[in-house]
């Protein structure tokens, strides 16, 4: 039986997070199929700034889409 991913385990793989801990730039419409659980409601608790994945990386944010 396959693990499940987690959120940032997901977000990781949709990035192509690399061994210096950076990535592209990930747009929320990327969000879809597989990665549908990702979208960004209720708060987005799975990537706040205080949250583990807050904690691991620098998070950019732009306002636009």
């Amino acid at each position: 039986m396959t693990k499940r991913k987690t959120k940032i385990e997901l977000f990781e793989e949709l990035a192509g997070i690399d061994e210096n801990g950076c990535s592209r730039w990930v747009s929320v419409d990327e969000f879809v199929g597989k990665y549908q659980g990702l979208q960004l409601l209720n708060g987005a608790g799975w990537s706040r700034d205080d949250g583990t994945f807050g904690k691991k990386y620098i998070i950019e944010r732009t306002a636009g889409r």
